[in-house]
């Protein structure tokens, strides 16, 4: 149940990055803070600088987190308990990719202060929970994101299976669920990267597979 509330929390993460929720940044950055709390870590504000370089530079490989690195796609292959550990521990593969990233600031004052207020979430939810509070939240996060139904859309969403996939933005019924699979316009192509490889990452019955080619 958890890791279902938590991928919700990413839902509105996601939004309020796009200022899709109020007309204020300042009041969307508030609000994608407010739900980052019970992820453990500050990653609203840090979201909010790569994944709107994701959508400025898609594909790029300098400038798009969304792409694998080249040492992860070469790590995890084709073999299945690898794609599987690469997913149960995609929280940490997705850490090691915004440093890589050109002009990319991550250190503002808005950072900060999504620092401190889910330092003082965590340290409340062990004050009035015990530490099993804590690791409650700890494995729905890791979950949410991770080895867990709600985790297949870091595959499903961003890759397509055609080059001429349409990939304008869907605007229908389905939108009013909580769903950001509804969001077409953040499928990625893989198209070359500047090093002259292309990546692929698509899911097929062992889940998942990474490719790489030599331009």
């Amino acid at each position: 149940m958890g890791a279902f509330v938590n991928h919700a929390n990413y839902v509105i993460i996601h939004d309020a990055t796009h200022n899709l929720i109020l007309r204020s940044k300042s009041w969307n950055k508030m609000i994608g803070i407010l739900a980052d709390l019970p992820n453990l870590t500050p990653g609203a504000m840090g979201f909010r600088v790569y994944h709107l370089k994701h959508h400025s530079h898609q594909g790029d490989y300098e400038y798009d987190a969304d792409l694998a690195n080249h040492w992860e796609a070469r790590l995890v292959g084709n073999k299945w308990y690898r794609k599987a550990l690469w997913l149960m521990l995609f929280p940490f593969f997705q850490l090691t990719r915004p440093p890589r990233l050109k002009a990319i600031t991550m250190w503002d004052r808005w950072f900060f202060v999504n620092f401190a207020c889910v330092a003082v979430y965590d340290a409340a939810i062990v004050y009035f929970c015990g530490w099993a509070g804590l690791l409650y939240l700890t494995f729905s996060f890791f979950f949410s994101i991770g080895l867990h139904p709600v985790g297949a859309r870091w595959i499903q969403e961003h890759y397509t299976y055609e080059f001429d996939q349409e990939t304008t933005s869907y605007y229908g019924p389905s939108t009013v669920s909580p769903s950001i699979g509804d969001i077409i316009t953040s499928i990625m192509v893989c198209p070359r990267s500047r090093a002259g490889y292309s990546f692929s990452s698509f899911s097929t019955n062992d889940t998942l597979c990474f490719r790489e080619s030599s331009a």
